[in-house]
């Protein structure tokens, strides 16, 4: 019995699909992506366009979505008989997929289906990692936020230290200008102790010269004195000596 009635399953199957053969089957003519770029884990779109002869017949689909998975997909079923189609994928991982959407004849009693016609070259897309990719973004402006506060640091430094330098330039300016003012202050004052030592001398020099002038001027006024005839002194008398002169004895010794 069993074998009997898949026999009959094939058979009307096989009459379903000389009759389907006989009625031009719907062309595919695009499939695209929403996106070029899919986020993982995140559902991506992808729109089939196809040419109806009129009739509207079913036909049969493959998509191969390029991450092992597959999608056998008839055309005509509930919300699929107008074009264009819209599927969703998630791609688990990141990477660049290769999909591919052909025709494929379907077996299945009385839904049989011939496959659609046409020809489409491989779809790419490229699936990333949003997560990664924000931690990475993160990473990158947070190193460029401090690689901008290590510059502005090392900014802030230059300019402290070319201050630094230069508050030491002007000081030793200053320094260098009171010292040079200190020596003209000390060198006037030597000069001007030089010149009062110099006028103090003049000063001396011509009270002698006054001196000297009034001494010969008095001495050219005074008269002359008599010249004295000196006074011979006396002899003085022979001085005592208070002693006797010696007596000869009588004896004449």
């Amino acid at each position: 019995m069993l074998i009997r009635s898949i026999s009959k399953l094939v058979a009307v199957a096989a009459m379903l699909i000389t009759v389907a053969t006989q009625v031009a089957a719907q062309d595919i003519k695009s499939a695209t992506f929403s996106s070029p770029q899919a986020s993982m884990g995140v559902p991506i779109e992808l729109s089939i366009a196809f040419q109806s002869p009129g009739s509207s017949p079913w036909c049969g689909l493959l998509i191969e979505w390029g991450d092992g998975e597959k999608l056998n997909f008839r055309i005509g079923d509930e919300n699929s008989k107008t074009s264009p189609i819209k599927l969703t994928h998630k791609y688990a991982m990141a990477g660049t997929f290769f999909v591919s959407v052909k025709g494929n004849t379907m077996i299945r009693g009385l839904k049989s289906a011939q496959a659609c016609g046409g020809v489409l070259p491989p779809l790419s897309i490229t699936v990333v990692d949003t997560v990664a990719l924000q931690q990475a973004e993160m990473k990158r402006q947070s190193a460029e936020r401090e690689k901008a506060a290590q510059e502005e640091a090392e900014r802030a430094k230059k300019e402290l230290e070319a201050k630094e330098l230069e508050m030491k330039r002007q000081a030793a300016e200053k320094e260098k200008l009171a010292q040079e003012e200190l020596d003209r202050a000390k060198k006037a004052l030597e000069a001007k102790e030089l010149e009062m030592k110099r006028k103090e001398l003049e000063m001396k020099e011509e009270m002698l010269k006054r001196e000297e002038e009034a001494r010969r001027k008095s001495q050219q006024q005074r008269p002359a004195a008599p010249t004295a005839t000196p006074t011979p002194a006396p002899t003085p008398a022979p001085a005592s000596t208070g002693t006797k002169p010696a007596v000869k004895p009588a004896s004449g010794f």
